[in-house]
């Protein structure tokens, strides 16, 4: 389990530093980069919880992203078989939620690209498509016996409560500078009325979210910041649920018309 979790950050680590390297940048942002995801708060208490494999299937996202950027920008085939590839490895990490949410960011990332980068809608949906085709005929093995397992498991029962619990609140907010604050691992009633800090903790590091937040200002000269930005927003929204209207009419959305996301 050790060499596991360890390969598993190790391989995260590295796929950011290498996807940070495409986009541009130099070594400095790369490590910092790499650092952040892989060896985030959140990470880490998902060792200690015992959970990592909540984690494993996004060790990918890095690496399907890097092949997403590279068929966009290379036109060849190759790249979108290695992020089928990917997206498939990171199917079988065995925690389909996380590999849905990997898939889900890359959906988005495919749209900036065709808003701000220039690229074809033709492009863009073919790469898209050949990304969801060859992940379903990859995990097919797995992917169809398991649709008729699921509805067999006490999950598939879930109502609209359920799904909300312990969601992420304006507190939890608070983490990304104050990592201690309400880490008593409790419950929903947890201390100051943090939600289950093994849910929340987002703890990322002063400098990552220094430089997060000061990048905004060159949102105008490189517009993939100002979307990157809009994601990270569209996603702690999600987090929500429906604790704010916003959050709700997004989160209602998600949960009426997006595959299996009502069972999450």
């Amino acid at each position: 389990m050790t060499l596991d979790y360890f390969c598993h950050l190790l391989l995260g680590a590295l796929g950011m530093y290498y996807l940070m390297g495409l986009w541009g940048a130099r070594w400095p942002g790369r490590l910092i980069s790499a650092m952040a995801f892989a060896m985030g708060a959140y990470t880490f208490v998902r060792l200690y919880q015992g959970q990592f494999v909540i984690f494993s299937p996004a060790a990918w996202l890095p690496w399907i992203l890097y092949c997403v950027e590279r068929a966009l920008r290379d036109k060849k085939i190759l790249w979108v078989a290695l992020g089928a590839a990917f997206s498939a490895l990171s199917f079988f990490e065995g925690h389909p939620q996380t590999n849905e949410y990997a898939l889900v960011a890359v959906a988005l990332y495919l749209l900036g690209a065709w808003l701000f980068k220039g690229a074809s809608f033709k492009s863009v949906f073919w790469i898209g498509l050949g990304l969801v085709a060859g992940c379903a005929v990859l995990t097919a093995v797995a992917l169809l016996p398991q649709m008729e397992y699921v509805q067999s498991t006490n999950r598939w029962h879930f109502n609209y409560d359920d799904l909300t619990v312990d969601h992420y609140t304006p507190l939890d907010l608070s983490i990304f500078v104050d990592p201690f604050r309400g880490s008593n691992m409790g419950g929903r009633s947890g201390s100051e009325g943090i939600s289950s800090y093994t849910e929340v903790a987002n703890f990322i590091g002063f400098i990552p979210l220094f430089l997060f937040v000061s990048s905004l200002r060159f949102w105008r000269r490189t517009p993939r910041i100002a979307w990157f930005f809009l994601i990270a927003v569209i996603f702690t929204l999600l987090a929500m649920t429906n604790e704010n209207a916003v959050s709700k009419v997004l989160f209602d959305f998600f949960y009426n018309y997006f595959p299996l996301f009502n069972h999450h």
